[in-house]
């Protein structure tokens, strides 16, 4: 770890660089707060002021009034409001949101790094594949939703994925449990990423993954990361059963902005090339 000190310095002057304005008006200037970076800032506010038990924060009416919202689904990142209910307490409102946007981006060059290390061990490559990710201008772009700027989720889940692979064991199959459970609860883009990705690492490793004890790990991983999330995907359905989950017609909006899934794949109707072709 001692020789992973210079690397991961880097890493945090450079993060410390790019929100030094932020930092030194810490609690005083809030990121990302224009366009939907509104609703993050209200949602983040309702989590930590609303009255009543933890379960009554994710219900409100004063979005939809009279008739409300459940938050469960509704919210584009439960984990991270959760998450602030005791920080909010200590840093402010203001302060919250710059640890997260600070967090986000340290957290990403940190674990882009570790898994770099892990694929090529050559720290120079891996310091390099840290802050290119860190600082990706999708990153950088995304400074107004508190959901999209959280991409360490993916890369924790696939180095976590890897590691196993490296020693199975059930603390390691734990950890990939853990980093599934919290891009599920972070964000459903990068949650539908991740499991993409473990699907192709299983693949790829496919004389590994159905041999024990490997096998065995992924199996008890999978299932307590389903018995984690399933809160998440039954406040899901009963929003469909109530009529509260509209479907769009066509592409959803995909071929026009991130509305789904479907976006980070659907060709903009914008660009050059094919944008004419799409219907």
């Amino acid at each position: 770890m001692h020789s992973n000190g210079p690397p991961l310095s880097v890493i945090v002057v450079a993060t410390s660089a790019l929100y030094w304005d932020a930092l030194v008006h810490f609690g005083n200037r809030v990121i990302g707060l224009a366009g939907d970076g509104s609703s993050y800032a209200w949602l983040l506010w309702h989590f930590t002021n609303s009255h009543g038990s933890f379960f009554h924060k994710f219900t409100t009416n004063q979005v939809f009034f009279p008739v409300g919202v459940d938050l469960r689904a509704a919210a584009p990142t439960p984990l991270i409001f959760v998450l602030s209910w005791p920080l909010v307490r200590v840093l402010g409102l203001a302060g919250t949101m710059t640890f997260w946007h600070v967090f986000a981006t340290l957290s990403t060059g940190v674990v882009a790094y570790f898994l770099s290390m892990r694929l090529t061990s050559h720290r120079a490559a891996a310091l390099f594949a840290g802050l290119a990710v860190a600082f990706l201008p999708y990153r950088i772009n995304q400074q107004n939703h508190y959901n999209l700027i959280h991409t360490e989720v993916v890369l924790f889940g696939i180095l976590a994925m890897l590691r196993l692979y490296d020693k199975p064991s059930a603390r390691r199959a734990a950890v990939l449990a853990l980093a599934v459970v919290t891009s599920v609860y972070t964000d459903s883009y990068y949650a539908v990423f991740l499991v993409l990705s473990l699907v192709t690492i299983a693949i790829v490793n496919h004389k590994a993954t159905f041999k024990n004890p490997i096998f065995v790990k992924l199996v008890s991983s999978t299932l307590v990361a389903c018995v984690f999330t399933s809160p998440y995907f039954i406040a899901i359905f009963q929003n469909v059963e109530k009529g509260e989950v509209v479907q769009l017609p066509r592409f959803a909006g995909s071929q026009f902005y991130s509305a789904n899934v479907a976006s980070w794949f659907m060709p903009s109707l914008q660009h050059r090339l094919w944008g004419k072709a799409m219907p």
